[in-house]
C-alpha cells in the first residue's frame, strides 16, 4: 500500500478507525480519496455521512481513504441548526431561503402552495381536489390499529378514525388481520345529525375481520337523522363466542335514529358475519333502499335482520346470502313494511325453528329463488316458514329438501289471513321438497282467508301429514294452478272401474277407448282431512266413443254424480265448491253425437 500524508491543502486524511475515533468532537465536511496514481489524488462527495460515538464516518470501500475537513459554526453537521420541534415536522425555505420549521399537519391534509409558500390544507371537492377514492384512510398506516394491538386499544383508534373520517369525507381502508375490539365502534351520536357517503372496506371478507371481544353490544353503533350512501365492503365481523338470545344488543349494526329519522341508499357486500345476535337491527328508525349482496352469515341467535320501525320501506335487495345459523331460534329476516326483491338465497342447517321471513305491517316481498336446506323442526307448536300479514309475496321458486319435522311438530309454508281487512296474497310459480323425514306435520298455509294462495306448480311429499291446509273447509284459498291447467290430460282406459282420482290428479280426463262394458270413475272425498281440495278446483271428462255403455262419475260413497249415457258421447265439467256447498257441482253436461 503506497504511503499517503497525513494531511493535503488543510485536508486531514485518515485510513483507520483508530483515527475517526481520535477526531471525536470535531465537526468536517467529508471526502474520499478515490483513485490514487502518479501522485494524484481524486477526491468525491459521498452521501450524507452517519454519526458513530460523536464522530462522522463516511462509508467506502475496503483501502479507500476518509477526508474530513475541519468547519466553523454550531448545531448539527455542517454548523446546520435544526429548526423542528416536533415528529412529522419538515423544514422549508423561508426568507432568503432560510431553513424554517413547518409543523405537521391534520389527518387527511395535503401539502400544497398558499400565498407562495408551502402549507398544509384540506383538499377541496371537484376542480383539482383529490377524487374521493384516492382520500383513504389506512387504519394501520394512519392510526395504529394493529391486528397485534389490545382490543381497548383498537376500539379507541377505531373510534378516533372514524370520527375523522366522518368530518373530513375520506374513505376507511382496514388491511389485512383479525383485528380485536371491545367496545362499539361509533358512527355518529346525535338522532339530529346528518351523515352521508360513510364507507369503510377491507381487504377481503376473509382476509380482514374485526373480533367483538366484549358481549351484549354492537360492533358498529350507527346514530344519525338521514343517514344515507353508507358502503360496507370486503371485510369479515365476528364476535368471540355465540352471543345468546337475551344480549339482543350484540348486532353487527345497530342504527338509532328518531322521529323521522332514515338509513337508507345503503350498501353491503363481500361480508362475513358470525356468532352475532341480529346482523342488522333497526327499530328506532326507516330503512330503506338497502342493497345486501354476497354476504356469508355465520351462526346467529336471533335472526338476520330486524327493520321493523316504520311502514313503508321500499327499494331494498338481498342476493347471494348464504345462511349456516343452527343456533337460531327466531326470524331470519323481520322487514316490516317492506318492498323487496330476494334472490339466490339459503339457508341451511337451520336447526333450531326459525322462521325464515315476517312482515306484519303490509309489504310486497318478491323472491326469485330461495331455498331452505337441512332444517329440523324439534320444538310442538307451530313454525311458519314466511308469515306475511296484510302483505304480497311474489316467488318464482320456493326450495325445501332434507326438512326433519319431530313429533308433535307443526310447519307452514305460508301465512295466509284475511283478518279485520287485513289480506295476505300469495303466488309462488314453483314450490319443492324433496328428501323429507316428516313424524309431524307440513301444510302449505295455516288459515287461509279471503284471497288466493296461487302456486303454479307444487311438489310435495303428500300424504296424511302433508297437504295444501289442514284448516276446515278453508282450502278453497290455497289454489294449485298446475291441477287446473286443461293441458294437463290422462287418458281412461276400457275397463269397468278406472283408476280412483286424487286431489292432484290431471284436469282433463279423456275416455277415447271403445267401451265393451259400463265404465265408472271416482272423485276425491271432498270432506278428507287433511284438504288438498280448493274453491274452482276442475276435472273434465271427456268420452270421444258412442260404444253402447255409459260413463258414469261417482263420489266416494258411491253416489253417482253425473254420467254420459250409452250410444252417446258427451262432456262432463265438475268444480269443488268449498265455500257454500263443501261439494262437487257439475257445470256442464253435454251429450251428443
Amino acid at each position: 500500500m503506497p504511503t499517503f500524508p497525513t494531511s493535503i491543502n488543510g485536508l486531514v486524511l485518515v485510513n483507520t478507525m483508530a483515527q475517526l475515533e481520535a477526531l471525536d468532537g470535531a465537526v468536517f465536511n467529508s471526502v474520499m480519496v478515490t483513485q490514487v496514481s502518479g501522485g494524484a489524488q481524486l477526491w468525491g462527495y459521498l452521501p450524507p455521512p452517519q454519526t458513530a460515538n460523536g464522530t462522522t464516518i463516511v462509508a467506502g470501500a475496503n483501502g479507500s481513504y476518509f477526508g474530513l475537513e475541519p468547519l466553523s459554526g454550531s448545531g448539527g453537521g455542517g454548523g446546520f441548526t435544526n429548526p423542528m420541534t416536533t415528529a412529522g415536522d419538515i423544514i422549508v425555505g423561508g426568507a432568503s431561503g432560510a431553513a424554517q420549521r413547518l409543523g405537521i399537519g391534520s389527518a387527511g391534509q395535503v401539502l400544497t402552495v398558499v400565498s407562495g409558500a408551502p402549507a398544509w390544507a384540506t383538499p377541496s371537492g371537484g376542480g383539482g381536489g383529490i377524487p374521493a377514492t384516492e382520500r383513504a384512510i389506512n387504519a394501520s398506516y394512519d392510526y395504529g390499529i394493529l391486528a397485534s394491538a389490545a382490543a381497548s386499544t383498537n376500539t379507541t383508534a377505531f373510534n378516533s378514525m372514524i370520527s375523522a373520517a366522518i368530518s373530513e369525507g375520506n374513505e376507511i381502508y382496514l388491511p389485512y388481520g383479525n383485528f380485536t375490539i371491545n367496545g362499539p365502534l361509533n358512527v355518529g351520536s346525535s338522532t339530529s345529525t346528518n351523515i352521508t357517503g360513510f364507507v369503510f372496506k377491507g381487504a377481503g371478507s376473509i382476509n380482514t375481520t374485526i373480533t367483538q371481544m366484549g358481549n351484549n353490544m354492537p360492533i358498529f353503533n350507527i346514530t344519525g337523522n338521514l343517514m344515507h350512501s353508507f358502503k360496507f365492503e370486503d371485510i369479515g365481523f365476528a364476535y368471540n363466542t355465540l352471543q345468546p338470545v337475551g344480549d339482543t344488543a350484540s348486532c353487527v349494526f345497530q342504527i338509532n335514529g328518531g322521529s323521522g329519522s332514515s338509513f337508507y341508499n345503503s350498501t353491503f357486500r363481500n361480508i362475513r358475519a358470525q356468532n352475532f345476535n341480529m346482523f342488522f337491527n333497526c327499530t328506532s328508525c326507516s330503512a330503506w333502499g338497502l342493497h345486501m349482496e354476497d354476504i356469508w352469515y355465520g351462526d346467529c341467535s336471533l335472526g338476520i335482520n330486524n327493520i321493523t320501525a316504520q311502514a313503508g320501506e321500499p327499494r331494498c335487495e338481498f342476493q347471494n346470502l348464504y345462511i349456516l345459523a343452527p343456533s337460531c331460534t327466531g326470524v331470519l329476516f323481520t322487514h316490516n313494511a317492506m318492498t323487496a326483491h330476494y334472490d339466490n338465497i339459503e339457508c341451511n342447517g337451520l336447526n333450531s325453528g326459525a322462521t325464515l321471513l315476517f312482515d306484519d305491517g303490509g309489504g310486497t316481498h318478491m323472491i326469485g329463488h330461495w331455498a331452505l336446506e337441512v332444517a329440523t323442526y324439534n320444538a310442538s307448536g307451530n313454525t311458519i316458514l314466511f308469515e306475511l300479514h296484510n302483505s304480497v309475496m311474489l316467488a318464482n321458486h320456493i326450495y325445501l329438501n332434507t326438512l326433519t319435522i319431530g313429533s308433535g311438530a307443526t310447519v307452514y309454508a305460508f301465512h295466509c289471513e284475511q283478518t279485520s281487512g287485513n289480506i295476505s296474497y300469495y303466488k309462488v310459480s314453483y314450490a319443492f321438497g324433496v328428501n323429507w323425514t316428516n313424524n309431524g306435520a307440513f301444510y302449505v298455509s295455516d288459515s287461509p282467508g279471503g284471497q288466493k294462495c296461487h302456486l303454479g306448480q307444487v311438489s310435495f311429499p303428500w300424504g296424511s301429514n302433508c297437504a295444501l291446509t289442514v284448516a276446515t273447509f278453508q282450502a278453497q284459498n290455497v289454489c294449485v294452478d298446475d291441477w287446473n291447467d286443461e293441458t294437463n290430460v290422462n287418458f281412461l282406459t276400457n275397463t269397468a272401474t278406472q283408476t280412483a282420482l286424487t286431489f292432484n290428479s290431471p284436469r282433463m280426463q279423456i275416455l277415447n277407448a271403445t267401451l265393451t262394458q259400463a265404465s265408472s270413475i271416482t272423485i276425491p272425498d271432498s270432506t278428507a282431512v287433511p284438504y288438498n281440495l280448493f274453491d274452482g278446483r276442475r276435472f273434465t271428462f271427456v268420452k270421444t266413443n258412442k260404444a253402447a255403455y255409459a260413463f258414469t262419475i261417482k263420489s266416494t260413497n258411491g253416489t253417482t254424480v253425473s254420467s254420459i249415457p250409452a250410444s252417446a258421447q258427451g262432456k262432463i265439467e265438475l268444480m269443488f265448491d268449498a265455500g257454500s256447498l263443501n261439494a262437487w257441482v257439475v257445470l256442464e253436461n253435454t251429450t251428443f253425437s
